[in-house]
């Protein structure tokens, strides 16, 4: 609960900081609040911990909570306040000079009200015995109550413990042979490590116990151990149980154990296991420092025993750093049909029983809302099993199964919340942001992290840049299988994520109660809970309810928001103290620039999304958002940008329709006052003039016809860009720019996708990812003898350029390619791969190469290839790859995947490849 109190106090405390200058005249009652909140976080770490135990703590740290949004309220409002008046003119400002200092008064004693009601909280907290020190909450949630009172927490491996393993027969199988499969060790700290990574709840549990009583397990290893390691553990206990296991024991005995201290215990455990062979397993490890404490114990292992360890956690780090010469085994959610038959096992309670024939359609939607996750699939079996078997009972549990899993909170959702509480402080809010976005929706990374950032939740961090830290934060989600990563780019960076609909339902119940956010639905109903951020999904009739309280964040997802004159300025007048405005796929192509002019007044803004709402105009009013971080203004019908965008000096990304026409007067003058830009996507202009100016630009993507009329400025620009991580340039078809830039200086740079780009002197040496496309008038021999040289290109498209009418690929380059693509190479008649070559290629297209004879005889030796696409090639080479008859059958047959069809859009083609476009930026 306290999650977001800490986020608003982070917050607190750099406005007071950054925004000085509006606060003069109360600068001792702003920092005392200040501080005031500060000694509260430790309070609050122990209360979170409490919080279960009663009512009353709870209590206090909701009556925190308000006290200090009420505080952000203040400050807030004065901000807005002094922003508006900066943006007014010297003699208006003066004339209002007389209402300013009254609103200085008031804001000294709303903070005066604000202290007052902090120091009674703070008598209060030492009578609840909660913590003053940073000592406290150190830890995690390791109790919880009932009726009776407090109960140790039902561990997770004793509910899973109850349910059959369906579907994963063949990963048993597997993770037994690599256990009992001897391996050639040399001498080391301990034994070879075997790891099962998955989120809570997806049968790690299960699974590791079958392998461990499985009878060929038994019988390999002399000595066995299971190790529950609980959050909170204490090392000598657990030393202890293992020695208990693996040594019968007289009452004496034990008696004896208890006595010994962890040194002791360390050494007697050590030299027992020195003379044996054992496999020894800690279930649920969460923390790293919780198995440098414990493999203290697992005595150096040579060639003679082969003993193993399994471990299974959450978090993918402590799999690897478990034993880094392992690849951890990840766990997999159960398909549908393996879904439907563990649900039928509990529903019906029997494995031979059938669903009603008039239950199976809604019971297959019940199992859906699982998406795979074993336990949550028990819980809701669980449930049903003891309902009617009707279709009335087993509706009504689809229209509120979200409330129901709430209910179970010892079942399911009190272990995906065990996963959230103990998440770091810096971490929950950024947890809780994911219930903003809609039910199974694939998250771009770049969007979430923009957004992460103009909600203050990323903390700084020496002199990384933020958007770094955000990364950072993005893989610890990641690692702790709070969130999935659905695709990453060839540089190893996330793309595109998703979070499981379970553990989405866990944020938003999270968040709801804590103000934090509040979804709106279809009935459009939102509670008085006054939340901090709205997100509109399933919204039908405007987005002007409930936005009286002044939200600082909303987030729009539904195309069928209306845009009503009349309430427009109600609207802006509620969204005054907005922070975020995200109106993406919101159709506006229909919406005059008048109504939108009033955005201007919303000046806390952050981050202003247009993407994909078909806008046609911008206000000029644009221009008053000096605040501004993000704009996006994307897949619009924008025909030109308003010049006030020049003013926008704090824009750290803008992103413009890469079609958009812009017209010669929008940029007449540079861009180069918009030092802290890192993403730029836009035409050509004579804002190019100072390109060199943006020296820190991440991302830069030019499109537009004629961008071989500023060559002279692009020659001098990007030599000095040299923190890109993404590079697209795209020039006329038919008129390539020759641009001969060595980017041996850009080490930084992974991506780069070239149209009508030719001359290039020397590519990024860590380059992943490179499309080349038109690549009219450049040899082959002098492109490919530059390309076969980079230690780390592992995606190479060749899409629709003149690149001569043979490729050789040579042994002694191209050693990490992973994908190659070559589309629409209509002059290519040999393709050739010699002995040795693409040792790590593992997908190959060849799409519409109509006058390619035959496939490379050097195939058939890359044993890495798993995915082949052969189409749109002449009916000789479509003859010759006929399974079991073709002359190049025996070539490709080696290959689990093959694709072949006969004809191939341009659509089709560019599917792929277009993935790519959004790696970097």
């Amino acid at each position: 609960m306290a999650s977001s109190i800490f986020s608003i106090a982070q917050k607190l405390a750099s406005m007071i900081s950054n925004e000085a200058d509006f606060l003069y005249g109360v600068p001792d009652q702003t920092q005392l609040l200040c501080n005031e909140i500060s000694l509260m976080t430790s309070a609050l770490q122990d209360a979170n911990e409490k919080r279960r135990t009663g009512n009353e703590v709870k209590q206090w740290v909701n009556q925190v909570r308000d006290v200090v949004m009420e505080a952000e309220d203040v400050i807030d409002f004065f901000i807005f306040r002094a922003e508006r008046q900066r943006h007014k003119n010297f003699i208006t400002r003066y004339i209002c000079y007389p209402n300013q200092l009254y609103n200085l008064h008031k804001l000294g004693s709303e903070i005066e009200s604000s202290i007052k009601k902090m120091n009674q909280l703070s008598v209060r907290r030492s009578t609840l015995g909660l913590a003053t020190s940073e000592v406290a909450g150190q830890g995690s949630v390791g109790m919880i109550t009932n009726e009776q009172g407090v109960l140790p927490f039902l561990r997770r491996g004793d509910l899973v413990e109850e349910f059959c393993v369906i579907g994963f027969e063949k990963e048993e199988k597997e993770i037994a042979k690599k256990l009992l499969t001897p391996i050639k060790l040399a001498p080391g700290p301990c034994p070879s490590v075997v790891s099962i990574v998955g989120m809570g709840g997806s049968g790690k549990t299960t699974l590791a116990r079958r392998i461990y009583r499985r009878y060929d397990v038994k019988e390999h290893f002399q000595t066995r151990a299971w190790i529950s390691v609980s959050q909170q553990y204490n090392l000598q206990n657990l030393l202890q149980v293992i020695i208990e296991q693996i040594q019968p024991l007289t009452h004496e005995g034990k008696k004896e154990l208890k006595e010994q201290n962890v040194e002791s215990l360390i050494h007697r455990l050590s030299s027992h296991l020195k003379e044996t062979t054992y496999l020894i397993v800690f279930d649920d490890l969460w923390r790293l420092q919780d198995w440098n404490m414990l493999k203290q114990a697992l005595p150096v292992q040579g060639e003679r025993y082969q003993s193993r360890v399994m471990v299974t956690t959450r978090i993918e780090t402590v799999a690897r750093c478990a034993d880094p010469t392992t690849t951890p085994y990840f766990q997999r959610l159960l398909d549908e049909d393996e879904s439907w038959k563990l649900f039928l096992i509990k529903v019906m309670t029997r494995k031979d029983a059938d669903c009603p024939e008039d239950l199976k359609d809604l019971g297959r939607k019940l199992v859906h809302k699982c998406c795979g996750l074993p336990l949550a699939i028990v819980v809701l079996g669980g449930l049903l099993s003891i309902k009617p078997k009707n279709h009335n009972a087993w509706s009504k549990v689809l229209d509120s199964i979200n409330w129901e899993l709430n209910q179970n909170e010892g079942n399911c959702q009190q272990v995906l919340a065990l996963s959230y509480t103990d998440l770091p402080d810096h971490l929950k809010p950024c947890f809780l942001y994911l219930g903003i976005f809609p039910e199974d929706s694939e998250i771009r990374r770049r969007r979430l992290i923009w957004l992460w950032v103009a909600e203050g939740f990323i903390q700084p961090r020496g002199r990384l840049m933020i958007e770094d830290v955000a990364e950072d934060y993005l893989e610890e989600l990641i690692q702790r299988s709070m969130i999935q990563a659905t695709i990453r780019s060839y540089d190893g960076r996330v793309t595109f994520l998703r979070i499981h609909d379970l553990v989405r339902d866990l944020a938003i119940t999270e968040a709801k109660q804590e103000r934090f956010l509040e979804v709106l639905g279809s009935d459009n109903l939102i509670s008085p809970n006054k939340p901090r951020r709205i997100s509109n999904i399933e919204y039908t009739g405007g987005m002007y309810g409930g936005l009286a309280n002044h939200p600082r964040s909303l987030l729009c997802f539904s195309r069928d928001i209306e845009i009503n004159m009349i309430r427009m300025k109600s609207f802006y007048g509620a969204m005054k103290l907005l922070r975020v405005l995200d109106l993406e796929e919101v159709y506006l192509g229909d919406t005059p620039s008048r109504l939108l002019e009033p955005i201007g007044k919303l000046i806390l803004l952050k981050y202003l999304s247009f993407r994909c709402t078909y806008v046609r105009e911008l206000p000029s009013s644009i221009g008053d958002l000096q605040n501004l971080q993000t704009l996006s203004l994307s897949s619009t019908r924008l025909r030109q940008v308003p010049k006030m965008i020049m003013k926008l000096q704090h824009l750290r990304n803008l992103t413009i329709s890469s079609f958009v026409r812009l017209e010669p007067q929008s940029f007449d003058s540079p861009l180069d006052h918009m030092v802290e830009l890192q993403t730029l996507m836009i035409g050509v202009g004579k804002w190019m003039y100072g390109m060199d100016k943006l020296t820190n630009l991440r991302a830069l993507h030019i499109v537009s016809t004629g961008l071989s009329s500023y060559k002279d400025t692009l020659l001098n620009a990007i030599p000095k860009l040299n923190h890109l991580r993404g590079l697209s340039l795209f020039g006329d078809v038919f008129e390539p720019v020759v641009l001969p830039i060595s980017f041996s200086e850009h080490l930084e740079l992974y991506h780069m996708e070239l149209q009508g780009i030719i001359g290039i002197q020397d590519f990024p040496s860590n380059l992943t990812t490179l499309i080349l496309r038109f690549q009219i008038g450049q040899h082959m021999e002098e492109l490919m003898e530059n390309l076969k040289k980079l230690p780390k290109l592992r995606c190479l498209i060749l899409f629709q350029a003149y690149l001569g009418f043979k490729i050789i690929f040579s042994a002694d380059g191209f050693r990490q390619l992973e994908e190659l693509g070559l589309i629409n190479l209509d002059d290519l008649e040999e393709f050739m791969v010699e002995e040795g070559a693409l040792p790590n290629l593992r997908i190959l297209r060849i799409v519409r190469c109509s006058t390619l004879g035959r496939l490379p005889h050097g195939l058939k030796q890359v044993v890495t290839l798993q995915e082949f696409t052969l189409s749109g090639v002449s009916q000789e080479l479509e003859d010759r790859v006929i399974e079991d008859a073709g002359e190049d059958w025996e070539i490709i047959k080696h290959i689990p995947s093959i694709r072949t069809k006969s004809k191939w859009t341009n659509s089709e083609c560019m599917k792929d490849v277009q993935q790519f476009s959004d790696q970097w930026s």
